[in-house]
């Protein structure tokens, strides 16, 4: 019986994992995170991507590491380098240098030795832990956690099941099909006319889209950076 198994590799999934490894020293083989695909963060990589972002809306004490000044130490160093790029407010990293920092986290933490690539489709008690089963199989554990969070399950306004009903070409950013066409190219509301076109095309009034655009803080991609 496994000691813990945590379903879910995004980013609270991979970190539970590093805590357990790196500061609960639990050894790797009592370990499984179970998730449906190959690599940890797939889908987090997928959702930035998708969305055009260039830096994290989190400033650099927020990633998958344990000491909150990591990723920072990580950017004076000769892998980080390359990547560290930063701005303002809150000293906020480039998506490249969390990615960056990420990996190497994970490539030298051993945490795929845990990875199970597999999808859960039931829990059930038994004596002394928990049995999960999965589309391979069934797994048994003292302690699970739910880390799946809604990646899969994207939230669309009714205007936008509506416009989806008359076959208009409107695509949820979180998607995992998302038409690459459909991509973003930047990460904030004052782009949206190189997204879009006009509002009007999709019955989003030109006069509300503007107030929102005035609102907001200059584009992140517009913004100056330092290390």
């Amino acid at each position: 019986m496994l000691e813990w198994l945590i379903v879910g590799g995004g980013i609270h999934g991979t970190h539970l994992a590093l805590v357990l490894i790196q500061g609960a020293g639990v050894e790797h083989e009592r370990i499984r995170v179970v998730d449906p695909h190959a690599e940890p963060l797939a889908r987090w990589h997928a959702c930035t991507a998708n969305t055009g972002m260039a830096f994290l809306r989190s400033a650099a004490v927020h990633h998958i590491d344990l000491h909150s000044d990591a990723l920072t130490q990580f950017a004076k160093a000769p892998a980080g380098k390359p990547f560290a790029r930063f701005v303002e407010p809150y000293r906020r990293p480039s998506v490249d240098l969390f990615r960056a920092h990420a990996l190497d986290v994970i490539e030298r933490s051993g945490v795929q030795q845990c990875w199970t690539t597999d999808r859960v489709c039931g829990i059930q008690r038994i004596n002394g832990g928990w049995q999960v089963a999965s589309t391979a199989g069934s797994m048994e554990a003292r302690q699970v956690v739910l880390a799946m969070g809604a990646g899969e399950q994207p939230a669309w306004p009714l205007w936008a099941q509506s416009l989806g009903m008359m076959d208009a070409p409107i695509h949820h950013v979180f998607a995992p099909a998302l038409p690459h066409q459909s991509r973003p190219v930047a990460s904030c509301r004052c782009c949206w006319w190189r997204y879009f076109g006009s509002p009007n095309r999709i019955g989003i009034s030109r006069t509300a889209t503007a107030k929102r655009d005035t609102a907001d803080a200059p584009c992140p991609t517009q913004a100056s950076t330092r290390q």
